[in-house]
């Protein structure tokens, strides 16, 4: 009788995103990047036009 060999399932590795937001009276500004602190993005967000946000961060 033989015993059937075991393979370990392969490891899926996920890239994060960190995003930090600070948020002023006027404007916000946003810096991203990714686990290996490689530079995603950064801009300013002017609170009149919110809008803006969502066509910066794809």
């Amino acid at each position: 009788m033989s015993i059937p060999s075991y393979t370990p399932p392969s490891i899926l590795t996920e890239a994060a995103t960190f995003i930090g937001i600070e948020y002023h009276k006027k404007y916000s500004v946003y810096h991203a990047v990714d686990a290996a602190s490689g530079e995603l993005g950064m801009g300013r967000i002017e609170h009149h036009s919110p809008h803006d946000f969502a066509t910066l961060v794809k």
